[in-house]
């Protein structure tokens, strides 16, 4: 089984155990905010999120040149706060079974990912054989 596969097995389990939920609301939420002009760049951020919390594995979260300290602040003020409680809490409830520790650590990469995503972006994690040939 290659580490594709596994990554795949594992997005399908974070689905079923609540991704698919949290990548619907950030999917919708884009939505709204792309409808006006003015929130297009949070409609950006919200997408953004919403691909992260539909596949998680298999993918690394990378700083990209345009990353603002000022925006991610705003966003920090009117949009990260409740859900950061949100995706901690979850942490903890799965960090109770030892089988949930890998979970817990993707909800917590949520709560990072939703804590400053302007200036992010998504990318594919390279597999074993491809870092050790530095590619």
């Amino acid at each position: 089984m290659t580490q594709q596969d596994k990554w795949y097995f594992q997005n399908i389990l974070f689905g079923l155990l609540g991704g698919w939920i949290f990548a619907a609301i950030w999917f919708l939420m884009g939505v709204l905010f792309y409808i006006t002009f003015i929130g297009r760049p949070a409609a950006k951020c919200c997408f953004l999120i919403a691909r992260f919390a539909a596949r998680p594995y298999g993918r690394v979260i990378g700083v990209t040149g345009d990353y603002s300290f000022f925006w991610n602040t705003v966003w920090m003020m009117f949009m990260a706060i409740p859900w950061i409680i949100i995706f901690t809490y979850i942490a903890a409830l799965f960090t109770a079974t030892l089988v949930g520790l890998p979970i817990a650590r993707i909800y917590l990469r949520l709560a990072g990912l939703v804590a400053a995503p302007v200036g992010m972006q998504l990318e594919r994690q390279l597999e074993d054989w491809q870092w050790q040939r530095g590619r």
